[in-house]
């Protein structure tokens, strides 16, 4: 469903972060690995980014980087569309990163045999939007394409099972 909604139209609902903001790396993380703030930390290094954190587990906290605690849900949304890039674990959190135009550095939180896993959402979130591109190096044109693809599948199956919905109720 995040996906069915433009762009401009997520954009109109964010509260953006302060404008004298320095340039970051929004880091949001549902899972705790050492390694993820590893990789966080080299990445703004390369980029030349600050670092910041939308906290959601007790490592967010830990990790003496600036917060975004306590964002609400345009705040969250926020933070996501003015970030110079995105790392997390999280499907929600790549999906808005795709949507909102921001390079991507994608960490996984499950391992590929481990039963629990939910690899296969982002997963499909990358084939569909980024095909064989690396989504920290996106054609955002090429992305915007195959995420109005997936858009107008998505609407016409939606109206269709509501129509049904309707019409056997």
């Amino acid at each position: 469903p995040v996906l069915l909604m433009e762009r401009a139209r997520w954009l109109a609902l964010a509260d953006m972060p302060p404008a004298d903001t320095k340039p970051y790396l929004l880091c949001y993380f549902i899972g705790e690995s050492p390694a993820y703030w590893q990789a966080a930390r080299q990445t703004a290094a390369e980029q030349g980014l600050e670092i910041r954190v939308l906290p959601v587990t007790e490592a967010s906290y830990q990790q003496n980087l600036p917060l975004a605690d306590g964002a609400s849900p345009t705040q969250w949304l926020g933070w996501l569309a003015g970030a110079a890039a995105v790392c997390t674990d999280s499907f929600h959190g790549a999906a808005f990163a795709t949507l909102l135009h921001k390079p991507l550095y994608l960490q996984r939180r499950y391992e590929e045999d481990d039963p629990e896993s939910k690899n296969s959402r982002i997963d499909q979130l990358l084939r569909t939007c980024y095909g064989d591109m690396q989504p920290e190096d996106a054609d955002w044109d090429a992305v915007d394409r195959n995420l109005e693809n997936e858009r107008t599948t998505g609407q016409l199956w939606l109206a269709t099972t509501i129509m049904r919905a309707l019409l056997c109720g």
